[in-house]
């Protein structure tokens, strides 16, 4: 007989503590209930310091005297947040290990990250989300001067994206094919530009010996905040990946089964799965 185990009350708050700072782009090392015996139902978490970082208006990272861990206890108790800091040199010099005494507290650490969190970061965990919400986890989003830039996708994602976007399935179009990377490439930008104009796109291919290592890839350039958010909208509300009509697998994952899709621009007369000639000429 098998017993299902359901996470703690603790592990939940962990959790919450765990993505907001991760979304905060910070290095969160194991949140997690205290394994000390005298502190039961406590929450700990180590912050790395990876830069200067600041909470309810104090300094958090990095974290090097008992003066600034108390400052930053008393900033946290005025919102409500009964917690401990200190100064956590044990791995990562200057880290700061925060131990909240109750779910609630962390749950309330939680929230406050998330509302002082920059527009920016918000944008990359919303996209993020919705991206692993469809089944790609190969992009490594980051912010830059222009706004964010989405990184790299594997050409297979890519094929999953495009139909989400409103695009068609290519089923005839081959993931670790590289005659067929800039084909998967034009089609990627003509559906991605509908909603980031000016989108970059460019192909990175694996040679024949780094296949068996990583898969070709596409690097998407830059888009402002607000296009990540308009993008990321449009993908929370498309249809689940797999409630999609999905090519049959085959070779490389292509398949023999040619598919008809609506067109969008002939109102909605179908058409066949294939890259179109507006597709092919975008750049």
């Amino acid at each position: 007989m098998h017993h299902t185990t359901h996470p703690t009350e603790q592990q939940h708050a962990a959790a919450a503590v765990g993505e907001a700072l991760s979304a905060r782009g910070l290095w969160a090392l194991q949140p997690g209930p205290t394994r000390a015996p005298d502190t039961p139902g406590r929450i700990e978490v180590v912050l790395a310091d990876t830069g200067p970082f600041s909470l309810a208006g104090t300094p958090m990272l990095p974290l090097t005297t008992a003066d600034q861990a108390a400052a930053l206890e008393a900033a946290l108790r005025a919102a409500d947040i009964t917690a401990t800091a200190e100064n956590h040199d044990e791995h990562i010099p200057r880290s700061a290990r925060i131990t909240f005494h109750t779910p609630g507290d962390a749950h309330r650490f939680a929230d406050l990250v998330w509302a002082e969190m920059p527009a920016g970061h918000r944008a990359v965990h919303r996209l993020s989300t919705a991206l692993a919400r469809a089944g790609i986890t190969s992009g490594h989003m980051r912010l830059t001067h222009t706004g964010i830039g989405i990184g790299r996708v594997t050409a297979r994602d890519a094929l999953t994206l495009i139909p989400l976007l409103g695009g068609p399935h290519h089923p005839r179009l081959r993931p670790r094919k590289q005659a067929d990377l800039k084909k998967i490439a034009a089609s990627l930008r003509y559906w991605l530009r509908r909603l980031l104009p000016g989108i970059r796109i460019t192909t990175d291919p694996a040679c024949s010996s780094c296949l068996e290592h990583r898969d070709h890839e596409l690097v998407i350039g830059d888009a402002p905040v607000d296009d990540i958010n308009t993008l990321a909208g449009a993908l929370e509300t498309a249809p689940p990946a797999q409630a999609l009509p999905q090519p049959a697998a085959g070779p490389c994952g292509s398949s023999s089964t040619r598919r008809v899709h609506p067109n969008p621009g002939a109102g909605g007369a179908p058409a066949p799965a294939r890259t179109t000639r507006t597709e092919r000429t975008a750049s």
